[in-house]
């Protein structure tokens, strides 16, 4: 009978664990705070943008509300899930870009100028478009040419 009692109670406790590890991955799958990854592609013209940053704002003007997130852009491809990025809410979301080239040097400065080191050439200014961001984001934006003669940070 005592050999009884200790099988139980093993798989009380086995039980018990295994439902405490299961909704744990849940919280870690999810984000735990609402948040989820989005990946993607962004081209600009067509082609892949060679570098930028990309954020995402829920859209409260369309009731959606969270957490900002935001994602380094390196030949073309994000993912808020890589080290310097950070998820978002899914929904109605405002989605702003910044666009350079690093590999293109700026221009030359003018006679008293001072230009740090490091410095890109700005593709365009911030562009601002508006998504709806699903379960399952992986997205695709293009970034239109005209974003270059833009100065006011429209939104599409």
């Amino acid at each position: 009978m005592q050999q009884q009692h200790h099988t139980v109670r093993w798989s009380r406790n086995i039980g018990s664990r295994i439902g405490l590890a299961i909704g744990l991955l849940f919280l870690v799958g999810c984000g735990g705070d609402g948040t989820q990854q989005v990946k993607g592609t962004v081209t600009f013209n067509g082609k892949p943008l060679p570098g930028g940053k990309i954020y995402f704002f829920p859209d409260s003007s369309q009731g959606n509300s969270g957490t900002a997130g935001y994602a380094d852009i390196v030949d073309g491809k994000f993912d808020t899930a890589t080290n310097g990025g950070s998820g978002t809410m899914h929904g109605p979301t405002r989605v702003a870009i910044e666009g350079f080239d690093p590999s293109t040097p700026p221009p030359a400065p003018k006679k008293g100028e001072f230009v740090e080191a490091g410095t890109v050439t700005v593709l365009f200014p911030r562009w601002e478009t508006t998504i709806d961001i699903g379960t399952q984001p992986e997205i695709t934006i293009d970034v239109p040419l005209e974003a270059t003669k833009r100065r006011d940070s429209p939104r599409q």
